[in-house]
């Protein structure tokens, strides 16, 4: 435990990385130039999270995903 196995980056804090960045030699991460939201399944979960988000409004059930302004998230 507390130990990152991968990630998938699309945004990092400098842009674009410099091709000496340790990031590129790093087997277990992936990196995008800013396409993450070109993705083909990025459509169909927008489709299903809206549909679920209105399920739950029209039930009276707590939404995914709400915002808590106090805690800056």
């Amino acid at each position: 435990m507390g130990e990152l196995h991968g990630a998938e980056l699309d945004v990092t804090g400098e842009e674009p990385l410099p091709n000496t960045h340790p990031l590129w030699q790093m087997h277990n991460v992936i990196l995008t130039p800013h396409i993450a939201v070109l993705s083909q399944k990025r459509m169909d979960r927008v489709v299903g999270l809206s549909c679920e988000s209105l399920r739950r409004y029209m039930s009276s059930k707590l939404l995914i995903g709400v915002i808590d302004k106090r805690k800056g998230y």
